[in-house]
């Protein structure tokens, strides 16, 4: 990427003169602000709960894929070992 880190750094960097600039905003800002503490809670307790469920279907898709390659590689196997009259 053109730019990096220095571009995630600002990017980073921004954001964060975002938040600070709606602290400045009183009173809707700063309970924006505010409510952070019990957002991020929230969403970790959210992954933790569902990264589970998230790991099963990936597995299942995983498997699904190594079969659908599995089964290409055994029918190019099968039509070209065949004799040619």
């Amino acid at each position: 990427m053109v730019g990096a880190p220095y571009t995630g750094y600002l990017t980073l960097a921004f954001l964060a003169a975002v938040i600070v600039l709606m602290a400045f905003d009183s009173p809707v800002g700063t309970w924006t602000v505010a409510s952070i503490i019990v957002i991020v809670p929230a969403l970790m307790i959210g992954w933790y709960a569902s990264r589970g469920r998230i790991r099963d279907i990936a597995a299942a898709r995983d498997a699904a894929d190594a079969r659908a390659e599995q089964a290409r590689f055994a029918e190019f196997s099968v039509a070209g070992t065949g004799d040619a009259d």
